[in-house]
């Protein structure tokens, strides 16, 4: 029996890369690619998806945020939902790791996963320790 692919919880840099092309693409696209019984899985949390919506529509507009939220759901993402748990947990890394909401969603998602977080964002380097961290950027 084959070992079982490893999880990550994408946040919205690593996401971003993936569809700009920038520096941490092909990471992206390598773990989304492949056949569904080998490629891991990929998660995204709900915060960290409006974030990345939020950003397209204030540098581009509207229809293009929509187009790109269209393109992550036809992905082989699975997006997580918020919870009053996972909501509060968050609070607490972004007060004391000074994240953004969405960055810190992201990383209780990692942590209830177990799964490694893909990022761009160096922020993220201070959590080494807390959950595993692959910064792509």
């Amino acid at each position: 029996m084959a070992a079982e692919a490893a999880s990550f919880v994408l946040d919205s840099s690593a996401l971003l890369a993936y569809f700009t092309g920038e520096s941490g693409a092909a990471r992206v696209k390598e773990l989304l690619k492949g056949k569904p019984s080998v490629r891991p899985k990929i998660f995204l949390s709900l915060a960290s998806l409006a974030e990345l919506a939020a950003l397209i529509e204030r540098q581009i507009g509207m229809h293009e945020s929509a187009a790109l939220l269209a393109r992550v759901a036809d992905l082989p993402i699975k997006v997580l939902p918020l919870d009053y748990s996972s909501v509060i947990r968050a609070a607490h890394f972004q007060a004391v790791f000074n994240l953004s909401f969405a960055a810190a969603c992201a990383v209780v998602a990692a942590m209830d996963g177990e799964c490694s977080l893909l990022t761009t964002d160096p922020a993220f380097g201070s959590l080494m320790g807390v959950i595993q961290v692959e910064n792509v950027g």
